[in-house]
């Protein structure tokens, strides 16, 4: 007995938002998250606790605040930033997006795009334990989960969304690739080149895994791995 999976294309979400949406959205979430990251330093100081309440706050508004946003201006659900099954399963979207981080991952590692290339004087130790438990760390939950479920529903899910709409699939697909890749500069991981093409073939993959499946869900599993494999092959590195 033969099984076979009919793929159909997806019907994504028609955005309804304007730039106007993105801007004032993309405004209030970077405005309140260093204000808050400021108070914090101004009671608590500089340390690995603030770094880290501030990570969970500003991931927390990515993911409420676009919510919040189209629900009380159009009087629209999830659904409508890519938080939707789409066509497929839910355990077809985990083999996808696990799949394509992994295949991803090990690429670039045989390239100079690789993680860490670049790095003097950085240093990270984890025991194999610590590594299958990073998920559930309070540090590593926040990198390996819920920021990419935030950056996914502002980055994919509104601003895609948006983008999408209004310049087509091609145009819309580079052009969130190169948001998000100049928003993720960071000159610790490398050099300017290799970082910001780094990024920008994250972006783009997690783009096309919701533009074939019409679901965030995908490039949400994709993200995590990636911020995962990062962190692993960044000990491996480095030990």
């Amino acid at each position: 007995m033969s099984v076979i999976i009919k793929y159909t294309k997806p019907d994504i979400p028609n955005a309804v938002w304007t730039i106007r949406d993105i801007l004032i959205v993309t405004f209030c979430v970077l405005a309140c998250s260093i204000l808050f990251y400021i108070i914090l330093l101004a009671f608590f100081g500089d340390n690995k606790a603030t770094f880290r309440i501030a990570r969970y706050v500003g991931s927390l508004l990515m993911i409420f605040t676009p919510l919040v946003w189209v629900k009380r201006k159009y009087g629209l659900s999830k659904e409508i930033l890519g938080l939707r099954k789409g066509n497929l399963s839910l355990p077809f979207y985990i083999l996808l997006g696990i799949g394509a981080a992994v295949i991803y991952s090990l690429i670039i590692q045989l390239t100079p795009l690789r993680y860490g290339a670049a790095i003097t004087g950085f240093k990270i130790s984890y025991s194999y334990i610590d590594l299958i438990l990073l998920p559930l760390s309070i540090s590593g939950f926040a990198s390996i989960v819920l920021t990419p479920v935030g950056e996914e529903i502002m980055d994919r899910g509104f601003t895609y969304g948006y983008l999408r709409r209004k310049l087509g699939v091609a145009q819309g697909l580079f052009l969130q690739a190169l948001l998000f890749s100049l928003l993720h500069f960071d000159y610790i991981y490398g050099n300017a080149f290799s970082l910001i093409t780094n990024r920008f073939l994250i972006g783009l993959i997690l783009g096309i895994l919701y533009e074939k499946t019409g679901s965030i869900y995908s490039s949400m599993i994709c993200h995590s791995v990636i911020n995962y494999l990062v962190i692993i092959f960044m000990v491996f590195i480095h030990k």
